[in-house]
């Protein structure tokens, strides 16, 4: 039979038999095939190692038994590694997950999406997740956590509330809001056009306020120099003072836990921040009290 016939089969046959890498590691199902019914000696657990980073001297190197002691070389020797760079170049020992104890980060679902954060306009949601379980020994590392989305809202009232500032004057001047009916020049205007019953119908309150900024000006004047930070005030909605654009209410009332503005009336400069605590109906405050005060 022809000399070069044989050798041609014979490479044939040496290169079905040999172990393939599948997904970064040797196969069972090859390792089997080579080794017969012996153990599987290509493995991290044989050469008990297992290296962290990339370490090229963390490698289990095997012959192929049918390789030609003469003749040797790289693509006759099997070669697997046990190192955590080998999850990345896909060259891993068949048993490194298992012995090395190679674990991927586990996380939870994704949570809900939070509200808005802008009430009026675009703002922006989110959503969270939860790591179960940490990666470890080169496993695969966390993915992101928080995912973000825009969003747009209508609904601007409250923004409406926000930029509007309080003028305020000492509670002692509500007292001249009151009406003599008898000899007030306004009484033909009443007589004369419908009342509106909506501003009949709506009711004074009181508003309390905690100061969080106060210009320096505020104590050129005895009254104004009770806006200090800190401090407690109450500011009366008197119906006088309700803007029917606005809704029957005071301008400058404010919003609970938010910062909007404040201007002393007949103090140039005297101005600053508060923040809404309270707000009660049919209510008045002490004109007396030295932090009383009443809308404009």
């Amino acid at each position: 039979m022809d000399l070069t016939f044989l050798i041609a089969v014979a490479v044939c046959v040496h290169v079905l038999l040999s172990p393939q890498l599948v997904d970064g590691q040797w196969t069972a199902s090859d390792q089997d095939a080579r080794y017969g019914d012996e153990q599987m000696p290509l493995g991290c657990e044989a050469r008990k190692m297992c290296c962290t980073g990339r370490d090229s001297s963390c490698v289990v190197s095997e012959f192929h038994p049918n390789s030609i002691i003469e003749d040797l070389d790289t693509n006759r020797t099997i070669r697997c590694y046990c190192d955590e760079s080998c999850l990345t170049l896909g060259d891993c020992c068949h048993d490194l997950r298992s012995f090395c104890g190679v674990s991927d980060c586990i996380v939870s679902p994704w949570g809900n999406w939070s509200h808005c954060s802008s009430a009026c306009g675009v703002g922006k949601m989110s959503r969270r997740r939860q790591v179960l379980q940490e990666s470890s020994n080169g496993g695969r590392v966390c993915p992101a956590l928080l995912q973000s989305r825009a969003c747009f809202n209508n609904d601007c009232t409250k923004r409406q509330e926000v930029r509007e500032v309080a003028a305020i004057l000492p509670g002692i001047f509500g007292a001249a809001r009151g009406e003599n009916e008898t000899f007030d020049i306004r009484h033909n205007l009443r007589m004369n056009y419908p009342k509106d019953l909506q501003h009949e119908s709506s009711k004074e309150y009181c508003a309390y306020f905690e100061v969080t900024k106060a210009s320096k000006r505020c104590m050129l004047e005895v009254w104004s120099s009770q806006f200090k930070v800190g401090a407690q005030v109450c500011v009366e909605c008197q119906k006088g003072a309700m803007r029917k654009n606005i809704g029957y209410r005071c301008k400058g009332q404010g919003l609970v836990n938010t910062d909007t503005r404040w201007s002393a009336m007949l103090v140039n400069g005297c101005h600053g921040k508060w923040q809404l605590t309270e707000k009660q109906e049919n209510c008045h405050c002490d004109p007396n009290d030295h932090n009383s005060f009443i809308f404009v």
